[in-house]
Protein backbone atom coordinates (compact mmCIF):
# COMPACT_ATOMS: atom_id res chain seq x y z
CA UNK A 1 0.00 0.00 0.00
CA UNK A 2 1.03 3.63 -0.59
CA UNK A 3 2.81 5.08 2.56
CA UNK A 4 1.04 7.82 2.24
CA UNK A 5 -2.46 6.50 1.89
CA UNK A 6 -1.63 4.35 5.30
CA UNK A 7 -0.69 7.98 7.02
CA UNK A 8 -3.87 9.44 5.63
CA UNK A 9 -5.61 5.84 7.06
CA UNK A 10 -3.97 6.30 10.57
CA UNK A 11 -4.68 10.10 10.84
CA UNK A 12 -9.04 9.48 9.73
CA UNK A 13 -8.64 8.03 13.30
CA UNK A 14 -7.79 11.02 14.84
CA UNK A 15 -10.84 12.50 13.23
CA UNK A 16 -13.58 14.00 16.34
CA UNK A 17 -16.09 13.72 13.70
CA UNK A 18 -15.23 10.53 11.55
CA UNK A 19 -18.28 8.61 12.37
CA UNK A 20 -20.15 11.79 12.68
CA UNK A 21 -23.37 11.91 10.60
CA UNK A 22 -25.61 14.87 9.88
CA UNK A 23 -28.78 15.42 11.66
CA UNK A 24 -31.59 16.37 9.98
CA UNK A 25 -31.27 20.16 10.33
CA UNK A 26 -27.67 19.94 9.21
CA UNK A 27 -28.88 18.30 5.97
CA UNK A 28 -31.23 20.66 5.27
CA UNK A 29 -29.12 23.43 5.60
CA UNK A 30 -26.39 21.92 3.23
CA UNK A 31 -28.88 20.96 0.62
CA UNK A 32 -29.81 24.78 0.99
CA UNK A 33 -26.54 25.87 0.27
CA UNK A 34 -25.92 23.34 -2.54
CA UNK A 35 -28.80 24.91 -4.59
CA UNK A 36 -27.56 28.51 -3.78
CA UNK A 37 -24.30 27.67 -5.43
CA UNK A 38 -26.42 26.17 -8.49
CA UNK A 39 -28.64 29.42 -9.11
CA UNK A 40 -25.45 31.45 -9.00
CA UNK A 41 -26.78 32.81 -5.43
CA UNK A 42 -23.88 32.52 -3.90
CA UNK A 43 -22.66 35.83 -1.89
CA UNK A 44 -19.97 37.51 -3.68
CA UNK A 45 -16.21 36.22 -3.22
CA UNK A 46 -17.64 33.36 -1.09
CA UNK A 47 -15.47 31.25 0.19
CA UNK A 48 -16.93 27.54 1.84
CA UNK A 49 -16.24 25.93 4.70
CA UNK A 50 -17.57 22.96 6.49
CA UNK A 51 -18.16 24.06 10.17
CA UNK A 52 -18.29 21.11 12.33
CA UNK A 53 -19.50 22.41 15.86
CA UNK A 54 -16.71 21.43 18.31
CA UNK A 55 -13.48 20.98 15.60
CA UNK A 56 -12.11 23.21 13.24
CA UNK A 57 -13.33 24.32 9.95
CA UNK A 58 -11.79 22.58 7.59
CA UNK A 59 -11.71 23.74 3.51
CA UNK A 60 -14.17 23.28 1.14
CA UNK A 61 -16.01 20.62 -1.15
CA UNK A 62 -17.62 18.36 1.65
CA UNK A 63 -20.90 18.35 2.73
CA UNK A 64 -22.49 20.20 5.60
CA UNK A 65 -21.64 23.19 4.13
CA UNK A 66 -21.96 26.88 5.41
CA UNK A 67 -21.39 29.58 3.37
CA UNK A 68 -18.79 31.82 4.37
CA UNK A 69 -16.87 34.55 2.42
CA UNK A 70 -13.20 35.72 3.80
CA UNK A 71 -12.53 38.98 4.87
CA UNK A 72 -10.48 40.48 1.99
CA UNK A 73 -7.12 41.65 3.91
CA UNK A 74 -7.32 45.23 4.16
CA UNK A 75 -11.13 44.82 5.49
CA UNK A 76 -9.63 42.60 8.11
CA UNK A 77 -6.65 44.84 8.85
CA UNK A 78 -9.36 47.58 9.47
CA UNK A 79 -12.02 45.06 11.18
CA UNK A 80 -9.24 43.77 13.57
CA UNK A 81 -7.60 47.41 14.23
CA UNK A 82 -10.92 48.94 15.41
CA UNK A 83 -12.37 45.68 17.23
CA UNK A 84 -13.50 45.69 20.92
CA UNK A 85 -14.14 43.02 23.36
CA UNK A 86 -17.68 44.87 24.39
CA UNK A 87 -19.93 45.64 21.44
CA UNK A 88 -21.80 48.32 20.81
CA UNK A 89 -25.74 48.15 20.28
CA UNK A 90 -26.68 49.10 16.99
CA UNK A 91 -30.10 50.67 15.95
CA UNK A 92 -31.84 48.28 13.43
CA UNK A 93 -32.79 51.78 11.38
CA UNK A 94 -29.47 52.27 11.03
CA UNK A 95 -28.33 48.48 9.90
CA UNK A 96 -30.76 48.48 6.90
CA UNK A 97 -28.37 49.09 4.13
CA UNK A 98 -26.17 45.78 6.00
CA UNK A 99 -29.86 43.67 6.21
CA UNK A 100 -30.85 44.16 2.42
CA UNK A 101 -27.93 43.30 1.33
CA UNK A 102 -27.38 40.33 3.74
CA UNK A 103 -30.45 39.26 2.20
CA UNK A 104 -29.53 39.83 -1.04
CA UNK A 105 -26.70 37.65 -1.24
CA UNK A 106 -28.66 34.68 -0.23
CA UNK A 107 -31.08 35.52 -3.20
CA UNK A 108 -33.74 37.45 -1.78
CA UNK A 109 -35.35 40.77 -2.20
CA UNK A 110 -33.41 43.64 -0.35
CA UNK A 111 -36.74 45.73 -0.85
CA UNK A 112 -38.76 43.84 1.41
CA UNK A 113 -36.43 43.98 4.47
CA UNK A 114 -37.67 46.60 6.82
CA UNK A 115 -36.20 47.29 10.57
CA UNK A 116 -38.31 45.10 12.46
CA UNK A 117 -37.34 41.72 10.27
CA UNK A 118 -33.88 42.58 12.53
CA UNK A 119 -33.70 40.62 15.23
CA UNK A 120 -29.78 41.69 16.53
CA UNK A 121 -27.69 43.53 15.91
CA UNK A 122 -23.95 44.67 17.34
CA UNK A 123 -20.76 46.80 16.18
CA UNK A 124 -17.44 46.19 17.25
CA UNK A 125 -15.15 48.99 15.92
CA UNK A 126 -16.26 49.31 12.14
CA UNK A 127 -17.50 45.79 11.76
CA UNK A 128 -21.10 45.00 11.99
CA UNK A 129 -23.12 41.73 12.76
CA UNK A 130 -26.74 41.40 12.73
CA UNK A 131 -29.43 38.43 12.56
CA UNK A 132 -32.02 39.20 10.13
CA UNK A 133 -35.55 37.15 9.53
CA UNK A 134 -36.53 36.86 5.83
CA UNK A 135 -38.54 34.26 4.02
CA UNK A 136 -39.14 32.00 6.81
CA UNK A 137 -35.68 31.63 7.77
CA UNK A 138 -32.67 33.49 9.65
CA UNK A 139 -29.62 35.07 8.38
CA UNK A 140 -26.49 36.20 10.52
CA UNK A 141 -24.39 38.57 8.43
CA UNK A 142 -21.23 40.54 9.21
CA UNK A 143 -19.78 43.66 7.40
CA UNK A 144 -16.79 45.68 7.38
CA UNK A 145 -17.19 48.70 5.43
CA UNK A 146 -19.36 50.30 2.59
CA UNK A 147 -22.28 47.54 4.27
CA UNK A 148 -21.00 44.81 1.85
CA UNK A 149 -21.52 41.36 3.09
CA UNK A 150 -18.07 39.48 4.00
CA UNK A 151 -19.79 36.93 6.11
CA UNK A 152 -22.63 35.04 6.44
CA UNK A 153 -24.78 31.88 7.47
CA UNK A 154 -28.30 30.34 7.08
CA UNK A 155 -29.74 29.82 10.86
CA UNK A 156 -32.90 28.09 12.51
CA UNK A 157 -36.16 30.07 11.52
CA UNK A 158 -36.44 30.70 15.31
CA UNK A 159 -34.06 30.24 18.23
CA UNK A 160 -34.37 26.80 20.16
CA UNK A 161 -34.95 25.91 23.53
CA UNK A 162 -31.43 25.17 25.05
CA UNK A 163 -31.65 21.94 27.46
CA UNK A 164 -29.54 23.38 29.96
CA UNK A 165 -32.62 25.95 30.60
CA UNK A 166 -29.88 28.72 29.68
CA UNK A 167 -28.19 28.74 26.23
CA UNK A 168 -26.50 26.41 23.84
CA UNK A 169 -24.55 26.96 21.02
CA UNK A 170 -25.48 26.61 17.11
CA UNK A 171 -22.44 27.42 15.27
CA UNK A 172 -18.96 28.01 16.24
CA UNK A 173 -15.95 28.45 13.65
CA UNK A 174 -12.57 29.68 12.88
CA UNK A 175 -12.21 31.58 9.29
CA UNK A 176 -9.32 33.29 7.37
CA UNK A 177 -5.59 32.31 8.13
CA UNK A 178 -2.48 34.08 10.28
CA UNK A 179 -3.02 37.60 11.04
CA UNK A 180 -6.23 37.72 9.37
CA UNK A 181 -7.46 35.13 11.29
CA UNK A 182 -11.07 35.37 13.64
CA UNK A 183 -13.58 33.34 15.17
CA UNK A 184 -17.31 33.60 15.57
CA UNK A 185 -20.01 31.83 17.79
CA UNK A 186 -23.75 32.07 17.34
CA UNK A 187 -25.81 30.71 19.38
CA UNK A 188 -29.58 30.68 21.48
CA UNK A 189 -30.44 31.97 24.75
CA UNK A 190 -33.37 32.12 26.82
CA UNK A 191 -34.92 35.42 29.15
CA UNK A 192 -33.04 34.02 32.38
CA UNK A 193 -29.90 35.26 30.91
CA UNK A 194 -29.06 38.63 31.62
CA UNK A 195 -25.72 38.52 29.64
CA UNK A 196 -23.17 36.00 28.09
CA UNK A 197 -19.13 36.08 28.29
CA UNK A 198 -16.58 34.19 26.93
CA UNK A 199 -12.87 33.55 28.67
CA UNK A 200 -10.35 33.09 25.61
CA UNK A 201 -7.66 30.72 26.07
CA UNK A 202 -5.32 33.71 26.72
CA UNK A 203 -7.27 35.19 29.43
CA UNK A 204 -8.95 37.02 27.15
CA UNK A 205 -12.97 38.38 27.88
CA UNK A 206 -15.18 39.07 24.59
CA UNK A 207 -19.14 40.13 25.83
CA UNK A 208 -21.30 38.73 23.26
CA UNK A 209 -24.53 40.20 22.22
CA UNK A 210 -28.18 39.06 23.02
CA UNK A 211 -30.98 40.03 21.47
CA UNK A 212 -34.80 37.93 20.58
CA UNK A 213 -33.45 34.01 21.97
CA UNK A 214 -30.04 34.79 20.31
CA UNK A 215 -26.45 35.59 20.92
CA UNK A 216 -23.73 36.41 19.28
CA UNK A 217 -19.79 37.38 19.10
CA UNK A 218 -16.82 37.36 17.35
CA UNK A 219 -13.05 38.08 17.63
CA UNK A 220 -9.51 37.99 16.10
CA UNK A 221 -7.87 34.17 16.79
CA UNK A 222 -8.69 30.96 16.22
CA UNK A 223 -9.94 29.64 19.02
CA UNK A 224 -13.82 28.97 18.37
CA UNK A 225 -12.20 26.40 15.59
CA UNK A 226 -10.07 24.62 18.38
CA UNK A 227 -10.84 21.69 20.56
CA UNK A 228 -12.64 23.54 23.62
CA UNK A 229 -10.52 26.51 24.91
CA UNK A 230 -13.18 28.59 25.38
CA UNK A 231 -15.41 28.78 28.80
CA UNK A 232 -19.10 30.34 28.48
CA UNK A 233 -20.14 32.37 31.28
CA UNK A 234 -23.55 32.80 31.71
CA UNK A 235 -25.24 35.52 34.04
CA UNK A 236 -28.34 35.70 35.50
CA UNK A 237 -30.44 38.18 38.37
CA UNK A 238 -29.34 35.66 40.64
CA UNK A 239 -25.84 33.67 39.76
CA UNK A 240 -23.68 32.97 37.13
CA UNK A 241 -22.83 29.56 35.40
CA UNK A 242 -19.97 28.53 33.41
CA UNK A 243 -19.68 26.22 30.55
CA UNK A 244 -16.90 24.63 28.45
CA UNK A 245 -18.25 25.46 25.20
CA UNK A 246 -18.05 22.02 23.94
CA UNK A 247 -21.14 21.17 26.56
CA UNK A 248 -22.98 23.89 24.83
CA UNK A 249 -23.49 22.13 21.43
CA UNK A 250 -27.42 22.55 20.26
CA UNK A 251 -26.60 19.47 18.25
Amino acid sequence: MDQNMTDLAELSQLDPARDREPDAFETLRSEAALERIIAGRRPRNAVVWRVATGAAVVAAGVTGLLAVPALFPSAADKAFAGWTATPTPVDPQQVLPEARNCVKSYGGDPATVTAADIVLTEQRGIAKSLIVKHGGQALECMSVEAGDTYASQTLPAAPLTPANGLLSVDTRSSIGQGDTQYSHVVGFVTPKVTGIDLILADGRTVHTSTAGGWWTAWWPGPEAGEADTIRVVAHTATDSTEYRIAQLSSK
